[in-house]
């Protein structure tokens, strides 16, 4: 997971960095989290106590009583690699950017081409999930994105896909579930895993975008759906304010 901090101390500028970081991460389906601070304060503290790592960290530099490049200097202080870059409305400090290995230095407001090549260079190596399977011999990588649900059938688990084409392999649903580690998919049924992303509806069962029923178990309905609501709220906020 990429885990990225956004401080900046206008609600609104913060929120136009978060909405198009959400675009970059989920069109490129790598998982990700985003932690906001509204001051440089607030994030070296939570760094100082070592409660807060991050693999980027997007920083304002006009941030009110310390400003973003003393905040940096600080963390530079106790964590000499943590990829620091500055999104400011000045050029003021972009000498001085270099004097704490800043990654990066983008002028407001923030040009989505500009952002996303940061972004780019910093993802270089995350993957996408994927599900490798092996059938006859032949080795296949599926993309979590590509995958609908998995129905059991007898000895073999048919990997239903969001094309409407069917890879049919001779394994265990329990096997499958075990390599797909990731939250968006859960067990409803003994038979089926689904991919809660392309759920549309869930009452009794799981209604697919493409008004597919897919079936949740009788005992233990009331968690699955628990696990979907929870999923999906995430899915719809998944900023943490602080």
């Amino acid at each position: 997971m990429f885990r990225i901090a956004i401080c900046e101390d206008r609600p609104e500028e913060r929120n136009v960095l978060v909405e198009k970081a959400k675009i970059y991460f989920e069109r490129k389906n790598l998982r990700y989290s985003i932690q906001t601070y509204s001051s440089g304060d607030a994030i070296f503290a939570e760094i100082e106590d070592e409660t807060a790592v991050f693999d980027l960290i997007l920083m304002d530099i006009h941030l009110g009583a310390t400003n973003g490049f003393e905040t940096a200097v600080k963390i530079r202080e106790i964590d000499p690699e943590m990829p620091i870059a500055f999104v400011t409305a000045s050029r003021d400090y972009a000498v001085e950017s270099y004097d704490v290995d800043a990654v990066g230095y983008l002028l407001k407001p923030v040009q989505e081409d500009k952002l996303y090549a940061l972004l780019s260079k910093m993802t270089r190596g995350e993957k996408p999930g994927s599900l490798t399977v092996k059938k006859r011999g032949r080795i296949r990588n599926l993309d979590y994105r590509d995958i609908f649900y998995l129905e059991s059938s007898g000895h073999k688990v048919v990997i239903h896909l969001v094309d409407q084409s069917e890879e049919i392999v001779y394994a265990k649903l329990d096997a499958l579930e075990c390599c797909l580690q990731d939250e968006r998919f859960v067990r409803c049924h003994k038979s089926f895993l689904v991919n809660m992303d392309y759920v549309q509806s869930v009452q009794k069962d799981f209604e697919m975008e493409s008004g597919i029923l897919v079936p949740i178990r009788t005992h233990g309905r009331k968690d699955v759906i628990k696990k979907y609501e929870a999923y999906f709220e995430k899915r719809q906020n998944p900023v943490i304010e602080n």
